[in-house]
């Protein structure tokens, strides 16, 4: 059975970007992200799951928002209760010289209606 999240409550990092941040990067890291279950993420699909590190091949794709994550927990930003959710609303292949990553053009409303 799914989990319900609708009386969750959660703080919000928004993933969003190029390329970089849609993929990150394919490589050994130097520290392993540790999942937990207060630390979730929204995939691409709508689909929210316990935030890790995704794997090609025996690589872990690396994710620089796992590290926001570590230092907002760290400092006591996450208070009792509540969950932090990544949304993943990078798209690759899109420069910002098109003029797509503007307050009022696609993907910054893309980015902005999937919260």
């Amino acid at each position: 059975m799914l989990h319900d999240f609708s009386k969750d409550m959660f703080d919000i990092i928004i993933q969003g970007g190029q390329s970089n941040a849609e993929g990150c990067g394919i490589g050994p890291v130097d520290k392993p992200f540790e999942s937990r279950h207060e630390i979730l993420m929204m995939e691409n699909d709508f689909t929210i799951m316990t935030a890790r590190e995704k794997v090609w091949g025996n690589d872990a794709v690396g994710n620089f928002a796992f590290s926001f994550t570590d230092r907002y927990i760290n400092d006591g930003r996450l208070k009792n209760g509540r969950k932090l959710l990544i949304l993943l609303a990078a798209v690759g292949g899109t420069s910002f010289h098109a003029k797509r990553w503007g307050l009022q053009e696609t993907l910054c409303l893309s980015g902005i209606t999937t919260i």
